[in-house]
């Protein structure tokens, strides 16, 4: 009885985290509440696995992602991808993909080149977001972490008492498939669909934001909120009720609920 309850629970999960994809950890936390309540998992099974030495190496992995992403190292290295010629796109993307995703999380390498691939003014990105997408799951098969499959598989080895996985158990077999999937989706590039380039907009536009009580701007000089040297963007001017300030000094504070500034942006840096 108790294993039909339990593949209802799992059911019930997945319908949970297709329903409510914005609360993943809520859904996760109620089923785990749900067997915890109902005995079919002891303390000690939630302690055990939540120190699996292959899941905590898959949380650190997620962390160092995540602040490599909010970095400018992938998405400078990104913009040195595309070029003219579609054969020597093809063979950076996939390279670059590959051997990125082999060290950090397939998210964080996607999304740096997605920017770069959706605006490119030389190829259609129907002809390259798929090659993107096989070489990112191609670059996971070399590593120990690069994927969380051989991570949960490497703690299931040493939960048995087996021998560990080493980092690069996986390189010789996983470069097999690589050079293999690579000639392959080269030959069938050509059947990928070729939509129109579009031409982006030369005109630049405005970004208009209020500074509310208890923001981090608060107190703050324009030059210590790092307002002065954005990336594709330049500060205009400062509104302060019905003042506008448009000759403002580095060392202007901001103040809660009555300021908002005023900011230029070029379309070339969308993403």
């Amino acid at each position: 009885m108790s294993s039909y309850f339990v593949l209802l629970i799992f059911v019930s999960t997945i319908i949970g985290l297709i329903r409510f994809q914005k609360h993943p950890a809520r859904v996760f936390g109620i089923a785990l509440l749900t067997l915890f309540t109902f005995n079919l998992v002891t303390s000690e099974q939630v302690i055990r696995a939540g120190s699996n030495e292959g899941l905590l190496t898959l949380i650190l992995l997620m962390l160092c992602s995540i602040a490599l992403e909010k970095t400018r190292i992938l998405r400078v290295m990104a913009q040195f991808v595309i070029k003219p010629s579609y054969s020597e796109t093809f063979a950076r993307l996939f390279g670059f993909t590959v051997v990125f995703s082999a060290f950090l999380n397939n998210t964080a390498v996607v999304s740096s080149l997605l920017a770069p691939i959706r605006h490119n003014p030389h190829h259609s990105a129907t002809k390259l977001l798929l090659p993107l997408s096989y070489a990112a799951i191609l670059g996971g098969t070399l590593t120990l972490i690069g994927t969380s499959t051989n991570l949960i598989v490497n703690s299931l080895l040493i939960d048995t008492d087996l021998p560990p996985l080493s980092f690069f158990d996986f390189t010789a077999v996983g470069l097999c498939v690589v050079i293999a999937c690579g000639l392959i989706l080269t030959l069938l590039t050509r059947f990928l669909p070729q939509n129109a380039v579009k031409e982006l907009s030369n005109e630049n536009y405005f970004i208009e934001a209020k500074v509310k009580q208890g923001s981090q701007l608060i107190g703050k000089s324009i030059q210590r909120n790092g307002l002065r040297h954005l990336e594709s963007l330049f500060l205009l001017e400062i509104q302060r009720g019905d003042e506008t300030i448009s000759q403002y000094h580095l060392t202007s504070y901001f103040k809660p609920k009555i300021d908002s500034f005023l900011t230029e942006r070029s379309p070339r840096f969308l993403s």
